[in-house]
């Protein structure tokens, strides 16, 4: 069985966008790109964090992974997929 993520990266994806849902829940929205916004940087710290808790490199093993790929860089790209919508309103 191959296993696509590990346990930090899952614990990181649902933290970062947990928080995200509870703070866009809490002022009432439902946007997207918000949530991408929110989410997405609270991504990259936690990765770096926990990267640099267990003293690991930016694409070592050390931190979270989500389909073979770090933790941090899922954040940017939602970060800037979250920027692209919220300028162009998709």
């Amino acid at each position: 069985m191959v296993l696509v993520f590990n346990v930090f990266g899952l614990a990181m994806f649902l933290a970062g966008f947990g928080a995200a849902a509870g703070v866009l829940n809490a002022f009432g929205s439902s946007n997207d790109a918000l949530g991408m916004l929110i989410g997405g940087p609270l991504l990259v710290v936690l990765d770096f964090y926990v990267r640099r808790w267990r003293r690991a490199s930016l694409f070592g093993r050390g931190g979270g992974a989500l389909f073979w790929l770090p933790v941090w860089l899922w954040g940017i790209g939602w970060t800037v997929l979250g920027t692209f919508q919220l300028i162009h309103g998709h």
